[in-house]
């Protein structure tokens, strides 16, 4: 199987390397359905899929695809990364999250079964929300079937993330920060341990993070020396996020990445 290699690689926005060791991929020369293959981490699956002999395979629109069973294409593997991902205006819509997140996730785990990666999120463990509980059970689907789930946190540079939208300000405009604290991760990051996980056994995977920083911890690396201006929280938003719910276990998987254990998982 081809190896998925990892380069040591220090962003500006984070302090550590990606610490990803290499791995072997299971999709070589498999072709790889990836719903929301346009969006900010699906381009990014997709172009490691081809520059490692697999072949990525598309479906759009991908809310209309993942809800209507018939338009699921052939596949080998499944890469799912469709889904309402927003906690904030998830509050309002809380019948059409479910729909999309859970019933869409069922719909792509009854197509390809155990050959499933779930792009979760951290909001999923211990959930305050309708989009984190949305996702906790879109992670039971998957494990039920034998597939595998991976936990996302922050991603910077995300369409909607605070990262982009400080990107979008004037120049020397204060920059909004709530009193959060958040965790992050880089789409390489993102998209190389969604691939990664493809030849791991069934189970919850995420990266080897450390607690969560202050927003404002994050601003002034990514803007030194801009003024910041606070701002209230949300709906939807949560102060403290966690990657590991308080009944789950997390053990080391192998070298920066654990795997996440619930005593209702399959």
């Amino acid at each position: 199987m081809t190896t998925l290699i990892s380069a040591p690689h220090t962003t500006a926005a984070l302090s550590r390397p990606e610490t990803l060791p290499g791995v072997p991929l299971a999709v070589n020369g498999a072709h790889v359905l990836v719903t929301g293959s346009g969006g900010f981490i699906g381009q990014r699956v997709v172009g490691l899929l081809t520059a490692h002999w697999a072949w990525p395979v598309s479906c759009e629109p991908p809310d209309r695809c993942v809800l209507d069973p018939r338009l699921l294409p052939e596949a080998d593997w499944c890469i799912h990364l469709a889904a309402h991902k927003y906690a904030t205006t998830a509050e309002d819509a809380p019948a059409h999250v479910a729909d999309l997140n859970i019933r869409g996730t069922q719909n792509v785990v009854d197509r390809y079964g155990p050959n499933v990666v779930l792009a979760s999120t951290c909001k999923a463990a211990d959930p305050m929300t309708v989009y984190g509980a949305s996702k906790l059970i879109a992670e039971r689907v998957v494990l039920n079937a034998g597939g595998r789930v991976v936990r996302l946190v922050n991603v910077i540079g995300s369409t909607g993330s605070v990262v982009e939208q400080w990107a979008q300000l004037p120049e020397h405009a204060p920059v909004p920060v709530t009193d959060c604290y958040r965790m992050w991760m880089t789409r390489r990051e993102a998209a190389r341990l969604l691939l990664a996980a493809t030849a791991w056994p069934s189970g919850r995977y995420a990266l080897d993070l450390p607690g969560p920083e202050p927003v404002f911890a994050m601003a002034a690396r990514l803007h030194p020396g801009r003024p910041t201006v606070r701002v209230p929280l949300r709906r939807g938003d949560r102060r403290v996020e966690r990657l590991v719910a308080e009944s789950e276990i997390a053990e080391p998987w192998v070298p920066g990445v654990i795997r996440i254990e619930h005593p209702a998982d399959t």
